[in-house]
């Protein structure tokens, strides 16, 4: 199996003499470019995900360490402690109110509800509604987008 995506790509095999003629060829073929690098093991982080292969016949996949890294770059502080029932606030489908975002945070918030797309896309598909919600306010957020 074969996963591409740009310019990184992930291959799977049962045998693995086919992942290391699969790695000789990539290097052949495009290795003028700079060195094809391999990862073998049972842990993988390809693209924001985790794979673990450790428990035989079965794959787990994450983004915790993805969404970490989102919560960590927001440049507000996040209360960590507390639980929602549902990923989207009451308000979801209001207009909102506030002062329209300066350039700088117009261009953060659009980064992490780009990133959190992607999530939706990935991962947690619980919070594509409140996502699709904010994609439609990226060009002109306020305050309480």
């Amino acid at each position: 199996m074969i996963i591409f995506h740009v310019d990184d790509l992930k291959s799977s095999h049962v045998d693995a003499t086919v992942n290391t003629d699969f790695e000789k060829w990539l290097q052949r073929k495009y290795g003028e470019h700079g060195k094809v690098k391999a990862h073998r093991g049972k842990l993988h982080d390809y693209l924001g995900m985790n794979f673990d292969y450790s428990e035989k016949g079965k794959v787990h996949i994450d983004m915790k360490s993805y969404v970490e890294d989102m919560i960590n770059e927001f440049p507000i502080e996040m209360n960590k402690t507390s639980r929602a029932s549902t990923p989207a606030a009451e308000n979801l489908f209001d207009e909102g109110d506030g002062e329209k975002l300066n350039d700088s945070r117009r261009e953060v918030f659009h980064k992490i509800v780009a990133k959190g797309l992607f999530v939706s896309k990935r991962a947690s598909p619980n919070i594509h509604t409140m996502i699709a919600t904010l994609c439609t306010r990226v060009k002109s957020p306020n305050e309480s987008d």
